[in-house]
């Protein structure tokens, strides 16, 4: 009897199964094509996902030719921005350079004022120097109006 009961059952689960994927087919069908625009919550901007989109008309050949002319147009100032700010680069480099050899010289001729300073500190230390004050001439004495010794 367990033998005939399992049978029924397997019957029972493929009838089931079968069912259920004709369900699934028929609501494939059955379903009209809905395109639901998301909007993403940060930026604002609508995704156009699913969207059939209309081909596009082929453009002609003066069209063509114009968008070559802008295009290359486009390159040439692309090139001219990119010399100009690889000059404008160098001689700022060219600026901030002199600026750094006036104040490394500025800094050195102070160093080298500064080590005078501390020789001639060192100097007295070592030998006292006495400058002696040397004495003004004598004054001419009068002995009479006209004579002077």
């Amino acid at each position: 009897m367990s033998d005939k009961n399992e049978e029924i059952k397997l019957k029972k689960n493929v009838e089931i199964e079968r069912l259920k994927n004709e369900l699934k087919e028929l609501e494939q069908l059955e379903k009209p094509e809905v395109i639901i625009k998301e909007e993403t919550p940060e930026l604002g901007i609508e995704s156009d996902e699913g969207v059939e989109k209309k081909p596009r008309r082929p453009r002609t050949e003066k069209q063509k030719e114009q968008f070559k002319k802008v295009m290359v147009a486009k390159m040439k100032n692309v090139e001219l921005r990119k010399v100009q700010n690889k000059i404008k680069a160098e001689e700022e480099k060219k600026e901030l350079e002199e600026k750094l050899v006036k104040k490394a010289i500025a800094v050195k001729k102070k160093q080298i004022k500064k080590q005078k300073v501390l020789d001639e500190i060192s100097d007295d230390d070592d030998e006292p120097v006495i400058e002696k004050m040397k004495k003004p001439p004598p004054k001419p004495v009068l002995v009479s109006k006209y004579k002077f010794i």
